[in-house]
């Protein structure tokens, strides 16, 4: 007679490598979604992390959801790098290189100059009265100025500097 004695295996990470998230998701957006399994009947798997950016997610012991700890920056972060760690009760482990990519979102640019502008009485025509300043925090993209409203009838914007002048003197 030769008996069989039963060895705890390991957990298997089953989930991918890879994961994405578009720039400004937010803080708590579940980002890799961690599966194991193990073949030990009635072995609990446990989740946790390890790695270069795992202080900048989180991930549910049981669940094995990763979210985000900060909405996600691409300009500043366009990748996070971490570790999944499936751990049975016995302590056996298995562990699975992620790298969650961050998608770069196109981001409206933003006016840094004040929203009024002041003009003198009987002040000529192409009088400077405004000079809007605005910067992108998307690489490369330009910008470009116009203006609208109710009195934008009355004058004009050079869409390359952003200087707002009269169309006829000030009255």
């Amino acid at each position: 007679t030769v008996s069989v004695t039963d060895v705890n295996e390991a957990p298997v990470i089953e989930s991918g490598k890879t994961g994405t998230v578009a720039e400004n998701a937010a803080k708590s957006t579940v980002v890799y979604s961690a599966v194991a399994s193990d073949v030990d009947a009635g072995d609990g798997i446990t989740f946790s992390l390890d790695g270069a950016d795992k202080d900048l997610v989180s991930i549910d012991p049981s669940s094995g959801e990763v979210t985000l700890d900060s909405s996600a920056n691409y300009e500043i972060k366009d990748s996070y790098s971490f570790d999944v760690i499936a751990t049975d009760m016995d302590g056996l482990t298995d562990t699975q290189p992620v790298t969650v990519s961050v998608s770069d979102v196109n981001e409206a640019p933003t006016i840094s100059t004040g929203a009024s502008g002041s003009v003198d009485e009987n002040a000529a025509k192409s009088t400077v009265v405004y000079s809007a300043v605005a910067s992108d925090v998307d690489a490369g993209d330009g910008i470009t100025f116009s203006v609208g409203g109710e009195d934008s009838s009355l004058v004009s914007i050079d869409p390359s500097s952003g200087e707002v002048t009269l169309d006829s003197s000030a009255n």
